[in-house]
């Protein structure tokens, strides 16, 4: 009787081969290759179509045979019983094959027990021996297309950027890396982003990877002796190799995510808020029963400010929100919902906690206003819908400058702190000090250019991030119920460098 044995350095790769496994396909199994002549032994299994390649070394006086042959997927299952069972050690699995007739014709798992295990006649190991199976076909094609696949290697440095900037994008469902190119092009929820890296990664040739695939290269660069990738990129098929160990991935989906690249979102606005403001007139208008049933209300851009804002009729609601490193004069108006606003999980503060929010606008006019966690984060963490309004935007424009114009009627401080407020008495001609600037006072309104701006929009640039003027495309279209067809006036696209930045 022989021992087969898998080392601990090779028990975590051997382990997820055996949880790729699905009982509900033939190949569920794990196809064993002995090269006695050249002291290796492979081992072949996984998913269906994604398999993976494990070599193993054989030690001296392994007293293994030239043989193949497949462990059937009801031995590892029973395997695993007997480790939960009697808490078997794990850094490495022993197997005991037994040979007849010129072939392997059964298998039996050796339970590897801890030092401190006391044995006695209480306890009754079973015994649980499995026939073997030839050598599955699949597995069989697959070692040999191993050995003609074209692969491009992977230099370490390469290796670790790639995973630094995929593990910043989970979750995700596609990235790609291009050759000789400072972008990568991501696929999150649907929809496609670009986005611009500090450093250009060296790469052989194009890599995609789905969440899954990026994982995979993660652990075999962990658990590689050499720290060497190779990849080869096979249609729908990606496969990586190591020194010892192959891997293959699907990237089903692949082709739509390359059609979707020539039509992904380009960006038109970029600023900071709290979005406090926003949220809170957001939480008046839901509150409202003749106006809640619309679900619709706006956003109004104009001269580096933002408002929020209704016209439901007989009512009339708008807010400034406090925005910084607004770059946009021209007046644009987009309706949203606001019970998709209140759905999203917004971390929304009184004062500071500023989040890096963007405007994009994809090949298909559809508008998106996308939220960040941090700056430098390539991915939003949700997104709104907009429609351009631009049909409506005269009389919104009329009710910012009247919303303006009337500010200060808004609000009244007591002249005692203890008295109370009497509302017919003749009110003191001078502003007390304490009461801030009017809101169309804009040099002294110092909200609006305090000492943080300087923080944050070093914290955009350094993240490759750019603030550009690029107007929306408002070419008419089909709207909802509450507005009417709008029509383009903005102005020409700004002038972008190479660097990604555009003219203020």
């Amino acid at each position: 009787m022989s021992k087969l044995i898998i080392s601990k350095s090779k028990s975590p790769l051997f382990i997820n081969m055996i949880n790729a496994l699905d009982k509900h396909h033939s190949d569920a199994c794990i196809s064993v290759f002995i090269d006695s002549d050249n002291s290796r032994m492979l081992l072949i299994g996984g998913a269906t179509g994604q398999y993976g390649q494990i070599e193993i070394p054989l030690e001296k006086g392994h007293g293994l045979k030239n043989a193949e042959f497949s462990i059937p997927f009801d031995f590892f299952m029973c395997m695993k019983e007997q480790q939960q069972e009697f808490n078997t050690l794990a850094n490495q699995y022993i197997f005991e094959l037994r040979y007849k007739n010129g072939k392997y014709i059964n298998i039996e798992y050796c339970l590897l027990l801890r030092d401190d295990k006391k044995i006695d006649d209480s306890i009754h190991f079973p015994m649980s021996r499995f026939e073997l199976d030839d050598a599955h076909e699949n597995h069989i094609q697959y070692q040999v297309a191993n050995t003609q696949r074209a692969y491009h290697e992977l230099n370490r440095r390469s290796i670790v950027d790639i995973i630094n900037s995929t593990n910043s994008l989970i979750p995700f469902d596609f990235v790609e890396f291009r050759k000789n190119e400072k972008e990568i092009r991501f696929q999150k929820n649907g929809e496609v982003t670009t986005k611009r890296l500090q450093d250009n990664i060296d790469l052989p040739h194009t890599l995609p990877l789905t969440e899954a695939a990026s994982q995979t290269l993660k652990t075999l660069y962990m658990n590689s002796e050499t720290g060497s990738i190779a990849f080869c990129l096979e249609g729908e098929l990606l496969t990586f190799k190591t020194d010892q160990h192959t891997q293959s991935i699907s990237l089903e989906g692949i082709d739509q995510f390359h059609q979707k690249i020539t039509q992904e979102s380009r960006l038109l606005l970029e600023f900071a808020s709290n979005l406090y403001d926003f949220k809170q007139l957001n939480n008046m208008i839901l509150k409202e029963t003749s106006v809640r049933s619309l679900n619709t209300a706006m956003l109004l851009f104009d001269n580096n400010r933002l408002f929020s804002c209704m016209l439901p009729g007989r009512r009339e609601f708008i807010r400034e929100v406090s925005v910084k490193h607004l770059h946009h004069h021209d007046a644009l108006l987009f309706s949203y919902s606001p019970r998709t606003l209140k759905d999203m999980k917004l971390k929304i503060f009184a004062k500071g906690g500023e989040i890096r929010i963007t405007l994009t606008q994809n090949q298909n006019g559809e508008l998106k206003l996308n939220f960040y966690d941090k700056p430098e984060d390539m991915a939003p963490f949700d997104s709104l819908n907009l429609v351009s309004e631009q049909s409506l935007l005269s009389a919104y424009l009329k009710l910012k400058n009247e919303y303006l114009n009337t500010y200060d009627d808004r609000y009244i401080l007591p002249t005692s702190r203890q008295g109370e407020l009497d509302l017919f008495a003749e009110q003191p001609s001078d502003v007390p000090e304490e009461i801030d600037a009017p809101v169309n006072d804009m040099e002294s309104h110092a909200q609006y250019t305090d000492t943080t701006e300087t923080q944050t929009e070093d914290k955009l640039k350094n993240a490759g991030v750019y603030s550009p003027t690029t107007h929306p495309d408002l070419a008419p279209k089909p709207n909802n119920k509450h507005s009417e067809n709008i029509t383009d006036n903005s102005s020409n696209l700004a002038n972008i460098d190479e660097y990604g930045f555009a003219d203020d």
